[in-house]
């Protein structure tokens, strides 16, 4: 009896190790193993330094229109409440999203794949983290399409321009956060 409950515990922990270990390389894959300017090799990627594609997408509080956020930079964000990554840049951004309040140059966008999820899943998600950022719905995929999203998370930082100035594959954490934001002139 022991000896099973020893070999049931040694399988889930395999399995946990197979998952986690899949989605790491997946995600290190994308981040390293790019296009020299940094684009995923599948999908439609878009090219540093080049327009961010517009986008209107209905949020909790009504519309987001990328255009109609010139002059200040922008954070765009694709995520899903199952997505485990997720969870843990949020509590980051909303930190971000905060010290820069006050200023009003700076615009989180954080765009569930609702395609994917549920909007109420989303909507408990983000009650649950206390998020006050833009919240947009992804409902049929076509932005994250357009971006060339291919895994989440997936961020893209864009300056007061338009200008697409750089995007990460996998959570963005940390100083890593700070330089992207700064990179394009936060």
């Amino acid at each position: 009896m022991q000896q099973e409950s020893l070999r049931r515990r040694l399988m889930r922990y395999f399995l946990v190790f197979v998952i986690v270990g899949g989605t790491t390389a997946v995600l290190v894959q994308r981040e390293f193993l790019g296009d020299a300017d940094g684009s995923v090799v599948a999908g439609q990627a878009l090219e540093i330094g080049r327009p961010a594609p517009d986008f209107t997408l209905e949020t909790v509080d009504g519309t987001f229109r990328l255009s109609e956020a010139r002059g200040k930079v922008v954070m765009v964000n694709f995520w899903a409440t199952w997505c485990g990554p997720c969870r843990f840049e949020m509590p980051e951004f909303q930190k971000a999203h905060d010290a820069r309040l006050e200023a009003g140059d700076f615009q989180i966008v954080a765009v569930n794949l609702t395609s994917s999820d549920s909007r109420e899943g989303a909507l408990r998600f983000v009650d649950e983290l206390g998020l006050t950022f833009t919240i947009a719905f992804d409902v049929t995929g076509s932005v994250a399409q357009t971006y060339g999203v291919l895994g989440l998370p997936a961020t893209f930082f864009i300056d007061r321009d338009g200008i697409l100035r750089s995007r990460s594959y996998g959570p963005v954490l940390g100083d890593r956060l700070a330089e992207s934001i700064a990179a394009a002139g936060g």
